[in-house]
């Protein structure tokens, strides 16, 4: 029975695993059919995000980068930094505008005029005051002078900065400061859709990066020129608030300004003529090495945009590390310590000694 009951259980399992097999030969077909079907929906994918990202690398490659390129060119890189010509400033919107404040300014001269001269001639007040009366109302008539001049002054610093400008530029070779940056941007033009393909969001962010460090390079130069402007328009506003005794803090940030905008050309120029220099100067396997120069050319792009604004800022950096050793020599101190020389020179000349006490 029990031999019996084996042989029976035997035949079943071999009819059953019979029919699976004829089942799972069924099967195979269907199997590979949806196989092939996932497969072609994964090829149809990565081939519709390959072509999407190539077009997206040749957009960016042909506005973005290209442009970039164009404009890092040796003669569009100096004529970038060359601007404005100083002519600009004797366009006439911009001749009316400083006219018009200039006329504005006109009664507020007066009235500072006179109230101090009514000061002196009719207020006995203390020697500190009157000293520096005397010296504000000598400011303001000098104010004036140099406030109808506005734009022939202007005109002059702008002259000086772009001539200055034009030697600095001239002391080396700036077509091997142009072309290491216009490299450091074809380098990025080469890698880029190796990026993207890698990592989108990567090599979005690494494009990012750099396109914000080379335009914003081109940033700098160009709003130099609308600050200048706007410095030019407010100059006889900036000239009264420093003639001005109690409002000169202020005239003198915005004098301060005019000053730092207008010479910032020469502080790129430098900047420029150094990069030429770097690069001239570098051994020949550092040359051959790639890397090192995209790195270099990185750190070229950061500098155009951070030296101006670190310039534009060392007077208070010095005038901060010079305090912690007891002395002052930002712009607000000098001008208290020549405040106090006039001072103390009338002082000296208006007080004379007491004659001694005698004993009786």
């Amino acid at each position: 029975m029990k031999i019996y009951k084996l042989s029976v259980i035997m035949g079943m399992l071999i009819i059953l695993s019979g029919q699976a097999a004829a089942i799972a030969l069924a099967a195979v077909p269907v199997i590979l059919a949806i196989i092939r079907q996932m497969l072609a929906c994964i090829v149809m994918k990565a081939a519709q995000s390959s072509t999407n990202l190539y077009i997206l690398y040749q957009f960016l490659d042909n506005t973005v980068i290209n442009s970039i390129k164009e404009m890092l060119a040796t003669d569009s890189l100096r004529d970038l930094i060359l601007f404005p010509e100083p002519g600009i400033i004797a366009d006439p919107v911009i001749v009316n505008l400083v006219e018009f404040l200039t006329h504005l300014m006109i009664p507020f001269y007066t009235l500072l005029v006179a109230s101090t001269a009514f000061y002196l001639l009719f207020t006995s007040g203390s020697i500190v005051g009157r000293a520096r009366a005397k010296s504000t109302l000598i400011k303001l008539i000098i104010a004036v002078v140099v406030t109808i001049f506005t734009v022939p002054i202007i005109q002059l610093l702008l002259d000086i900065s772009r001539k200055i400008s034009h030697i600095v530029l001239g002391f080396a070779d700036i077509g091997l400061a142009s072309k290491l940056l216009i490299t450091t941007a074809e380098s990025f033009s080469d890698d880029l859709l190796y990026l993207f393909l890698a990592s989108y969001w990567s090599g979005f962010a690494i494009f990012a990066l750099f396109s914000t460090l080379a335009i914003g390079m081109f940033v700098i130069l160009i709003l130099r020129f609308y600050m200048i402007v706007l410095w030019t328009i407010l100059f006889p506003v900036t000239i009264l608030l420093y003639a001005f005794h109690p409002l000169r803090r202020m005239g003198s940030v915005m004098l301060q300004q005019t000053i730092q905008w207008i010479f910032m050309q020469v502080v790129v120029s430098f900047l420029l003529v150094s990069i030429a220099i770097g690069v001239e100067s570098l051994p020949a396997h550092f040359l051959a090495n790639s890397y090192f120069m995209t790195a270099l050319g990185m750190v070229s792009f950061s500098l155009f945009i951070i030296l101006p604004f670190m310039t534009m800022g060392l007077m208070d950096m010095m005038a901060v590390v010079t305090r912690f050793g007891g002395i002052d020599i930002s712009t607000s101190g000098l001008i208290t310590i020549v405040d106090e020389m006039t001072i103390e020179e009338v002082g000296t000349q208006e007080i004379t000694p007491p004659s001694p006490v005698k004993p009786f």
